[in-house]
């Protein structure tokens, strides 16, 4: 089975990724807050996706997804935000080093399920 980690502040947009997600075959750990993660148990068990919110907990997504991306190099990784891709962007150098999509809040689970078929 696959494993997907969400890192969303927002319950609702976490509850309904995880409802496709679940859907789609993954196994799904959905997080509000980044230190509720156990990052040694990625090494035991690596995601195979990571859906990232760019404002999350004092921590901008860029920087988790990159520690994660160190973790487990061959997950996909898509960053969800209400901020403008390309304000991030000009911001973070290094956004698409570390992101394969950028889906822009408030999003359809259509639009979802588009960015997992990449």
């Amino acid at each position: 089975m696959k494993k997907a980690i969400i890192i969303d502040d927002d319950k609702l947009t976490l509850k309904i990724l995880e409802l496709v997600l679940s859907s789609k075959g993954y196994d799904v750990d959905a997080f509000v807050d980044i230190n509720q993660m156990e990052i040694d148990d990625l090494e035991l068990e690596p995601a195979d996706l990571f859906i990232i919110d760019y404002n999350i907990g004092g921590f901008n997504g860029i920087e988790i997804g990159e520690n994660l991306k160190e973790i487990c190099p061959n997950a996909r990784f898509i960053a969800i935000s209400s901020t403008d891709k390309e304000k991030i962007i000009n911001l973070h150098d290094e956004f698409e080093n570390v992101f394969d999509r950028f889906i822009h809040k408030p999003f359809t689970t259509q639009v979802f399920q588009d960015a997992l078929d990449f």
